[in-house]
């Protein structure tokens, strides 16, 4: 019995076919979690740091990460907490290692919204900061950061830092 080029392409078909619907998508808790990956330092032309890079991992079980810029009616009004999605906190240390203050107001974003919405999703996020005011808030150049995420339910991810950086200002 020969075997025609159709039926290896229906056969090869089936297969893949089966193989995939053995392939879950993995599902996450519905409240964000975050890791941290990266934090990457550009210097100015004067060899000063001047912006980061900030870079960490997420998960969400229903996908709803992230805001659209027309979100600004309530709970995502610019007099709301919500209105930014991405708050970040600078952490001062002396050179022994001590934990001096937390600088105010927060470093804040607003991380686009992906269309991944009732799904469970995983990815990276990239967040570019602008570090050049931070000779003006510190004494010492030791700094972590502590950040967290909201997702579209209001559901505040954990927080998460970075290890503890030496800027050149």
């Amino acid at each position: 019995m020969k075997i025609s080029i159709l039926n290896y392409i229906i056969i090869f078909s089936i297969m893949i076919i089966s193989l995939s619907s053995c392939i879950e998508n993995p599902e996450y808790p519905i409240i964000p979690e975050i890791k941290f990956k990266d934090f990457q330092i550009m210097k100015s032309q004067q060899g000063k740091d001047s912006l980061g890079t900030l870079i960490f991992t997420f998960t969400d079980g229903d996908g709803d990460i992230g805001l659209d810029e027309s979100d600004t009616f309530p709970p995502f009004n610019s007099e709301s907490e919500y209105y930014y999605n991405f708050y970040l906190y600078f952490v001062e240390y002396n050179d022994n290692g001590d934990s001096i203050k937390q600088i105010e107001p927060p470093y804040t974003a607003r991380i686009p919204r992906i269309n991944r919405y009732a799904e469970s999703v995983k990815g990276e996020i990239y967040v570019d900061i602008d570090v050049y005011f931070l000779p003006l808030v510190v004494q010492y150049h030791n700094i972590n950061m502590r950040f967290f995420i909201y997702d579209r339910a209001l559901n505040k991810s954990n927080v998460e830092k970075t290890p503890i950086y030496k800027f050149n200002f």
